[in-house]
C-alpha cells in the first residue's frame, strides 16, 4: 500500500495555492486600478514643482498629518541663524481640485538614486497629466525668468575620503561623509523649487538666507587683466547662441595661479554672485573615481553653474596624486579620471570651470598651464596649453598701490593722511593682508569714537 502524503506536505500545497490565489487577485486588482486611475512619479525639483504649483492655485485638503521639519538658516532680520520649525507642505498625502476634479498626492523617501519621489494621481480621462506637468514647468520658468529667487549659492562636494585600509572596500569612518555629500546635492536641486511648498512658522521664506549681493564685484580691486576676465565671463555667460551657432561648446575654464591671498577665491566667487550662478566646490583630495564621476553627473544637471576647485597643487603633484601617499593606498581619484570629467564626451554646456594653485610648478601641461607662443613656460601668459580644459591661465599677484588705495578707501573712508600711512606700512601685503590692515584700523577709529562719545 502506498504511504499517505504527510501533514506537512499538505500544508506545503495549501500555503503554495493560497500564494497563488493571492497573487493572482492583486494582479486583477492592479488591472482594475489601472483602468480607473492615472498615475505620474515625480522625482526631486519637478515633484516639489508641482506641489507649489498646486498649492498656489488650489486648496490643499490634508489627508494625513502635518510634516514638521527643523531648520537651520540664517535670518535676516534677526541677524543670525537660528531654528526654525518648517511645515513641510509636499510630505502629507494630499487632495486638490482642478477645474472640479480630484488630484491626489503622495510623498516617499528613498536611499535609491532619486531619494524623493512624489506619486500624483487622478481619475483616468480627467485630467491630462502631461499637460499639468508642462504647466507647471512652464509656471516655474516664468517665475525663474522674472528673478523670482537668487540661484546663487555654495555647495561643498566631498566623498568618503577614499578607502584608507587598502583593500578596495569602503572606509566605513567615512560612509556617513559620503551620506553627506548626496544630502547637501539634493538641498541645492530642491530648495530653489520648494520656497512654496515649505512654509517656515513665524517667519518669511523671503527673509531667510544669506541676501545676495548684486555688486559683489565693486568690492574687489581688480587690475585691467582681471577686469578683462570679468567682461570674458559675462560675455561668455550670455552668448550661449553665439558658441552653438559656431559649434562651440559653451563652456569656459580658467586657471588661476599666484601667491596666496591675492584673490583667486574672491574673483570666483564675486563671479557666481555677478551671474547669479551655484558654485559647486570639489575637494579632490577626498573623492574616489567612481566619487567623482557620480558627483560631476550630477553637478551637470544644474547648469549653468561654476566648478570650483581650490588649490589642485594640494592634491595633484603633477599627475601624482598626494593624498594616495604615492600610490600606495588604493582607491583615490586618479588625475585621467579628473580630466575625463573637465573635458569628456558627456556634455557639459554651461559650466563655467575655475581652478586655483599657489604653485603652478606642480601643474601638469595636461590640465593647462601659462605657455608663451612657442610653448614654453610663461607665468605671466595667459595662453593654455590645454585650451577645452583650461581656456585661459590668469595671474594673480599684489595689488598696486591704486589697488590697494581703493581698498583702504572703502573700509576707513576717504582721509587722505590716514590712507597714504596705511599704503606706506602696508607695502608689501598681499591683498587681504592689507585689507585685515584697514579693517584694524577702521575699528580703532569705531571705538575710539565711542569711548568719547561715552565720556
Amino acid at each position: 500500500m502506498a504511504d499517505k502524503p504527510s501533514d506537512g506536505l499538505n500544508i506545503f500545497g495549501t500555503f503554495a495555492i493560497i500564494q497563488g490565489v493571492i497573487g493572482i487577485l492583486q494582479t486583477i486588482g492592479r488591472t482594475f486600478f489601472h483602468l480607473i486611475f492615472e498615475q505620474a512619479v515625480l522625482h526631486n525639483n519637478i515633484g516639489y514643482n508641482l506641489i507649489a504649483y498646486l498649492i498656489t492655485y488650489h486648496k490643499q485638503y490634508l489627508m494625513g498629518p502635518k510634516d514638521i521639519e527643523s531648520w537651520n538658516r540664517f535670518v535676516r532680520s534677526a541677524n543670525k541663524r537660528v531654528w526654525l520649525a518648517v511645515n513641510n507642505r509636499a510630505k502629507p498625502p494630499s487632495l486638490f481640485f482642478r477645474k472640479g476634479f480630484p488630484i491626489f498626492t503622495s510623498f516617499e523617501e528613498s536611499k535609491e538614486e532619486y531619494p524623493n519621489k512624489i506619486t500624483v494621481t487622478v481619475f483616468r480621462g480627467t485630467i491630462n497629466l502631461l499637460k499639468l506637468i508642462e504647466s507647471v514647468t512652464i509656471w516655474r520658468t516664468e517665475i525663474d525668468a522674472d528673478g523670482g529667487w537668487s540661484r546663487y549659492s555654495v555647495q561643498h562636494i566631498s566623498g568618503s575620503s577614499f578607502n584608507l585600509s587598502g583593500n578596495g572596500g569602503t572606509n566605513p569612518k567615512a560612509i556617513k561623509g559620503a551620506d553627506n555629500t548626496i544630502n547637501n546635492r539634493d538641498r541645492l536641486t530642491t530648495n530653489a523649487w520648494v520656497r512654496d511648498a515649505r512654509d517656515p512658522i513665524g517667519f518669511d521664506s523671503d527673509d531667510l538666507g544669506v541676501e545676495k549681493t548684486n555688486d559683489a564685484l565693486d568690492y574687489l580691486s581688480l587690475n585691467k587683466e582681471l577686469e578683462e576676465v570679468v567682461e570674458d565671463t559675462k560675455f561668455w555667460f550670455r552668448s550661449s547662441k553665439w558658441f552653438k551657432e559656431r559649434g562651440i561648446a559653451w563652456r569656459r575654464g580658467y586657471l588661476f595661479h599666484g601667491p596666496p591671498g591675492t584673490g583667486k577665491t574672491s574673483l570666483a566667487r564675486g563671479l557666481a554672485q555677478e551671474l547669479d550662478i551655484p558654485i559647486f566646490i570639489f575637494d579632490l583630495s577626498s573623492l574616489s573615481n567612481s566619487e567623482m564621476v557620480r558627483e560631476w553627473s550630477i553637478m551637470l544637471d544644474n547648469v549653468p553653474c561654476m566648478v570650483l576647485i581650490e588649490d589642485i597643487d594640494g592634491t595633484f603633484n603633477k599627475r601624482a596624486n598626494l593624498a594616495a601617499n604615492g600610490g600606495l593606498l588604493s582607491g583615490a581619484l586618479t588625475f585621467d579620471c579628473l580630466l575625463n570629467c573637465l573635458d569628456g564626451v558627456e556634455k557639459s554646456d554651461g559650466l563655467l570651470t575655475i581652478i586655483t594653485t599657489n604653485k603652478i610648478e606642480m601643474v601638469d601641461t595636461a590640465l593647462g598651464v601659462p605657455v608663451d607662443e612657442k610653448g614654453e613656460l610663461d607665468l605671466k601668459s595667459s595662453k593654455s596649453s590645454r585650451p577645452g580644459r583650461v581656456d585661459k591661465v590668469v595671474y594673480f599677484e599684489n595689488l598696486d598701490n591704486n589697488g590697494l588705495r581703493k581698498i583702504a578707501e572703502r573700509i576707513v573712508g576717504k582721509d587722505p593722511p590716514v590712507i597714504d600711512q596705511l599704503l606706506k606700512d602696508g607695502a608689501n601685503d598681499t591683498a587681504t593682508q592689507f585689507q585685515q590692515r584697514c579693517i584694524e584700523k577702521a575699528m580703532s577709529f569705531y571705538f575710539e569714537n565711542r569711548h568719547k562719545e561715552t565720556k
